[in-house]
C-alpha cells in the first residue's frame, strides 16, 4: 500500500501473516488515532465508516456474528479486530454528532509548544489553513507566542480557548492576533473569537498616529465578536477599523462587529477603538487600571465615525476618557451618528464621556460617572464644526474630592447645536477646590437651542462673586437657552446670585412668567 492510500485511510495498516497463515489487523489504539488525524482526517475516516464503506467490506467477509456480535475486547486490538473498528466507528459516530467537535481543530495538533518562548507562528498558521468553514480552531491551555503576531485572514470562523489559561502574547507594537487581510482591501464576514486572553509584551506605549497596535486587531470585517476574553498590557485591547482609505465610503465601513462580556487589565492606550463602523456593540466589559497602575493615556471606549453604535452596561475604572465620540477624517470626513451611551459605570476618570466635531444625534443616558477629576461629561468643538442634537439624560455625575483640578464641572457644552439636559443629578463640584472656578453644568455658544430642565445640583456653596462655583453658567450663545425646574442644594444659598446661574450675551428664560413653580429654586 502506497503512502498516499494510508493518508487517505489512516484505518487501514498492512497486512501481516499471523500464526495459521491469515492476515491480521495491527492493533488499533482509538484515542491514538482520534488524535491524530485532526479534523478534516476524522472527517475522512468517518464519512467511510458511517457510510458503511469500511464496516461493510469487513462483515462481508467476516465469521458470522463478527459485526453482528461483537467479541469481547477493549478496543485496542485485543479480542475481535472488526471488534475493534466497530467499537471505533461509534466513538466517531457519537463525536459527529456534535457540530463544535466535527469541525474543531486543535492548535496542540500542529506542534505548538504553549511555552510562552517558542515562536508557534507556524504551527498556528498550518492550523488556520486547516479549519473547514464554519470550523473552529481551539486553543488548549498554555501561552502561545508569535513574534510577528498571530493572523486570520479568513471568515466562517471560530476561535476559542479554555478560558484565561489559554494565552496569545506577542512582542510591543504588535497586534497580537490580527483578523482580516492586512491590507484592508478583501472584505472577511463571520469572526468569533472567545474564552482565550491576549497580552503584548511591555515596551513602548502605542499612544499616537497610526501605532494603535491591539490584542485583537478586527480589520474590515463585518460580523465579529469578540466575547468573554481577558486582556492584559495591551495597548489597545480590541480594535474594530473600516476598510482601506482608498476604498471611499460606504465601501470602507463595516458592520455589525462586537466587543462583550471582555475583561480588560491595565490598558496602556484604549480598551474598544471603533472606527468607520456601523451598529457596533461595546457592551458589558471590565476595563480597570489597577491602583498604582499608571492611568491610561487615552480612552476606556473611542466612537471615530461610526453609526448606530452603542456603548451600554461597561464597567471602567482608572482611564482618562470613558468613552469619547467624534468623526473621523481620513481621506474623507465622516460623523458619528445615532449614538448610544448607556448604563455604563464610569470610576475616578479624568472625564466620563467626551464629544467633539461629528457627535450628531447622540444620547447619553442613566450612566454612574464617580469620582471625575475634571468633567463628567463634556461635548466641545474641535476643528471641523460642532456637534448637533444631544440628550443627556438621567445622569448620576459626583466630582472626586481627591482632585487637583483647577476648574472641575459635571456637564459642560460649548459650540454645539441642540441640546437637552434633563434629570441628571451632579453633586460635589467645587467642594474641594482652593482656587479657580467650578460648574454643575456649563453651556457656551449654542446655536440653536439648549433645554436644563429637572436636574439636582449639591455642593457645599454658591460663591460665584468668589469665582469658586456657579450652579449653572450660561455664556454667549447665539439663541434661547432654557432653565427650568432644577433644584440647587446648598448648605450656604446665595439668592442673590440668581439660583447661581450666570447668563452672558443671548437669552436666557428661566421657567415660565406667572408660574413659580415651574422656576428652578434654591434648597438649603
Amino acid at each position: 500500500m502506497d503512502k498516499k492510500e494510508q493518508a487517505v485511510n489512516p484505518l487501514v495498516r498492512k497486512e501481516r501473516e499471523e500464526p495459521g497463515g491469515r492476515a491480521g489487523i495491527a492493533r488499533v489504539n482509538r484515542r491514538q488515532v482520534l488524535t491524530t488525524l485532526g479534523a478534516a482526517g476524522v472527517l475522512t475516516v468517518a464519512g467511510g465508516l458511517l457510510s458503511g464503506g469500511i464496516a461493510s467490506a469487513l462483515e462481508a467477509g467476516a465469521p458470522a456474528g463478527a459485526m453482528g456480535e461483537k467479541k469481547p475486547g477493549n478496543g485496542n486490538g485485543n479480542g475481535s479486530p472488526h471488534a475493534a473498528i466497530e467499537e471505533l466507528r461509534e466513538e466517531l459516530e457519537a463525536r459527529m454528532r456534535s457540530e463544535a467537535i466535527l469541525t474543531a481543530v486543535s492548535l496542540s495538533w500542529y506542534g505548538a509548544a504553549g511555552d510562552g518562548i517558542t515562536d508557534d507562528t507556524a504551527a498556528w498558521n498550518a492550523a488556520m489553513a486547516d479549519v473547514p468553514a464554519g470550523g473552529s480552531l481551539y486553543v488548549p491551555p498554555g501561552t502561545y507566542y508569535s513574534a510577528s503576531g498571530f493572523l486570520c485572514e479568513r471568515g466562517d470562523i471560530t476561535i476559542f480557548g479554555a478560558g484565561p489559561s489559554s494565552h496569545l502574547t506577542t512582542e510591543a507594537q504588535t497586534n497580537t492576533l490580527l483578523i482580516g487581510k492586512s491590507d484592508r482591501t478583501t472584505r472577511v464576514r463571520n469572526v468569533n473569537v472567545h474564552s482565550l486572553k491576549f497580552s503584548q509584551k511591555p515596551g513602548p506605549s502605542g499612544s499616537g498616529g497610526a501605532n494603535n497596535f491591539a490584542g485583537v486587531k478586527v480589520w474590515f470585517v463585518d460580523r465579529a465578536v469578540v466575547h468573554n476574553n481577558d486582556f492584559e498590557e495591551c495597548d489597545v485591547c480590541i480594535s474594530f477599523g473600516g476598510g482601506n482609505s482608498s476604498l471611499g465610503f460606504p465601501g470602507r465601513v463595516t458592520y455589525r462587529n462586537a466587543a462583550v462580556m471582555n475583561r480588560m487589565l491595565n490598558t496602556n492606550k484604549m480598551g474598544v477603538e471603533v472606527f468607520f463602523q456601523n451598529h457596533a456593540i461595546v457592551y458589558a466589559n471590565q476595563m480597570i487600571n489597577e491602583d498604582g497602575y499608571k492611568v491610561a493615556e487615552s480612552h476606556a471606549v473611542r466612537l471615530i465615525g461610526s453609526h448606530h453604535s452603542m456603548c451600554c452596561d461597561n464597567d471602567v475604572y482608572r482611564f482618562r476618557t470613558g468613552v469619547s465620540i467624534q468623526g473621523g477624517n481620513s481621506l474623507g470626513y465622516r460623523e458619528s451618528d445615532h449614538f448610544l451611551i448607556s448604563g455604563n459605570r464610569f470610576r475616578q476618570c479624568v472625564k466620563g464621556v467626551q464629544g467633539f466635531e461629528g457627535a450628531y444625534n447622540g444620547q447619553v443616558l442613566m450612566n454612574v460617572i464617580e469620582h471625575v477629576r475634571e468633567f463628567g461629561i463634556e461635548f466641545r468643538q474641535e476643528k471641523n464644526g460642532g456637534w448637533d442634537h444631544l440628550i443627556v439624560e438621567g445622569n448620576l455625575i459626583s466630582a472626586d474630592p481627591n482632585s487637583t483640578s483647577g476648574g472641575q464641572r459635571g456637564a459642560t457644552f460649548t459650540a454645539g447645536q441642540r441640546l437637552v439636559f434633563r434629570g441628571n443629578q451632579s453633586v460635589g463640584f467645587g467642594n474641594s477646590q482652593t482656587s479657580g472656578t467650578a460648574y454643575h453644568v456649563y453651556v457656551s455658544a449654542i446655536g440653536r437651542i439648549a433645554v436644563i430642565e429637572g436636574n439636582y445640583f449639591e455642593d457645599s456653596f454658591y460663591l460665584s462673586s468668589g469665582s469658586r462655583n456657579l450652579g449653572a453658567r450660561v455664556l454667549n450663545n447665539e439663541k434661547t437657552v432654557i432653565s427650568r425646574n432644577n433644584v440647587f442644594v446648598s448648605p450656604s444659598p446665595n439668592p442673590a446670585e440668581q439660583n447661581a446661574q450666570s447668563s452672558g450675551s443671548g437669552q436666557l428664560v428661566k421657567g415660565f412668567p406667572g408660574l413659580e413653580d415651574m422656576n428652578d429654586y434654591l434648597q438649603a
